[in-house]
């Protein structure tokens, strides 16, 4: 008896050394513990590589006909933590009505003097992005890749083992729900698109995936996958003037990889010369990104100030009751205000009732032409501010336009959540002319 009972227990012990490669014995961790424990690894590591892939497919149909326009995008990111640096480059290829259009995007960030310089070029020559709120710290921090106060929340569970690259895996997967979202974004997206989604956006639903490595404890990949979107958009198209009645909208789920390696091998980051005088030239480009508009002794801020405190700083609007004077163009109302001598156009939110709310109109944009007032932008930009001003500001334009007899000098800022837009017109090589708008994802703002 003693020998059969032996015997069974070592068959038992060699079935399961013969299941451990597929982990079929190996004790599954905890998610948590283990995403904590591949975060601290990949904190340790003071470079590696992402590649991504991205793919997006949707169909307009009124139910006679179809149209259907694809999305493929592949690229990389390259960092190193110490001294911070990274570099990415993207291609996204459009197919739509039988014809392929390519975009090639690049991007830098590196540091200096302690801050995070970040430079674009989608195609057009590079350019400044925003870089509130980001410095050397931050940016290394990203190395950890995890928020687990967030990951908690969403309850991650180990759901099995996956080979990738070779790499036998741990495969963890949580599932953020609209409200989670809502909650990671809070400081990022505006109120008005809280609203609108809120409204809109119950529906959407973000699955994240990720593969950790069981004997590095690494990252090997992540997958993200948005649900919801086809219902959102068609939701959206009810409200579009630019969409036929009728229309249908079909999408895919939205789905982005990202695989990790070359860790330790990424041994610098080059950056280009071009890019480098950039930043000694321009080193305060950014300026008039905070959106930031001076008015006498008054302060606001496009994107936040309401058009009540327009009208606190002098400015008057010719009727508020009145909305036949105002004109219309998509979702923005633009209304008409004077101040001293000069005319300006405003753009809040278009509102379906028969009188604007002025304290509750946020300003989406602000033009106005042929300035003879005391308007300052940050970075002291103003009326008679001299073209070199503007650049010693502001730094070189994205796009300049010349208008017979005058010159539109445009400059762009794009984040995460919205876009950020400065046109100048310089008539003899002096500012007359400034519009600042913003555009908030969800509120259709342009």
């Amino acid at each position: 008896m003693k020998t059969k009972k032996g015997l069974k227990r070592w068959l038992i012990f060699a079935l399961c050394l013969s299941l451990m490669p597929i982990g079929g014995c190996s004790q599954t961790p905890d998610a948590l513990t283990l995403l904590e424990a591949s975060s601290k690894e990949m904190e340790k590591l003071n470079s590696y590589e992402v590649n991504l892939t991205l793919g997006l497919n949707m169909g307009f149909g009124d139910g006679k006909s179809e149209i259907n326009i694809g999305m493929n995008g592949e690229g990389f990111l390259q960092m190193i933590n110490d001294p911070y640096a990274s570099y990415g480059e993207v291609t996204v290829t459009v197919d739509s009505f039988g014809q392929e259009d390519t975009v090639v995007s690049k991007s830098y960030q590196y540091e200096k003097d302690g801050k995070i310089l970040q430079y674009v070029d989608d195609g057009s020559g590079w350019s400044t992005q925003s870089s509130e709120g980001l410095t050397a710290d931050t940016a290394q921090s990203t190395m950890s890749l995890f928020d687990y106060s967030f990951a908690e929340k969403c309850e991650p569970k180990v759901v099995g083992s996956e080979t990738i690259d070779g790499k036998d895996t741990w495969k963890v997967e949580f599932t953020a729900s609209f409200e989670d979202l809502m909650e990671l974004s809070e400081e990022e997206v505006d109120e008005s698109a809280q609203v609108f989604l809120s409204s809109f956006g119950k529906n959407l639903q973000l699955t994240c995936t990720i593969y950790i490595d069981k004997e590095t404890k690494r990252y090997a990949k992540t997958v993200l996958t948005l649900t919801g979107l086809e219902e959102l958009m068609n939701l959206i198209s009810k409200f579009s003037e630019d969409v036929p009645e009728g229309m249908e909208i079909s999408m895919d789920d939205v789905a982005i990889e990202f695989t990790y390696g070359r860790f330790d091998e990424v041994d610098q980051i080059d950056i280009p010369k071009e890019v480098e005088d950039l930043s000694v030239d321009n080193a305060a480009n950014n300026a008039w990104g905070t959106m930031k508009v001076s008015v006498g002794s008054s302060n606001l801020v496009i994107g936040e100030s309401s058009l009540q405190q327009l009208i606190d700083a002098g400015f008057v609007l010719d009727d508020t009751q009145a909305m036949d004077k105002t004109m219309e163009s998509g979702d923005v109302q633009y209304c008409v205000l004077t101040r001293k001598g000069n005319e300006f156009y405003v753009g809040i939110e278009n509102t379906t009732s028969d009188t604007i709310d002025t304290k509750e109109a946020t300003i989406y944009s602000f033009y106005g032409y042929y300035l003879q007032d005391d308007i300052v932008l940050e970075g002291g930009i103003h009326a008679g501010s001299t073209a070199s001003e503007v650049k010693k500001a502001y730094g070189e334009p994205l796009t300049v336009t010349d208008e017979d007899y005058y010159d539109l000098w445009y400059y762009e800022i794009n984040d995460s959540f919205s876009s950020k837009y400065l046109e100048l017109g310089l008539e003899d090589g002096v500012v007359t002319d400034i519009d600042l708008s913003v555009y908030y994802f969800g509120s259709f703002f342009a």
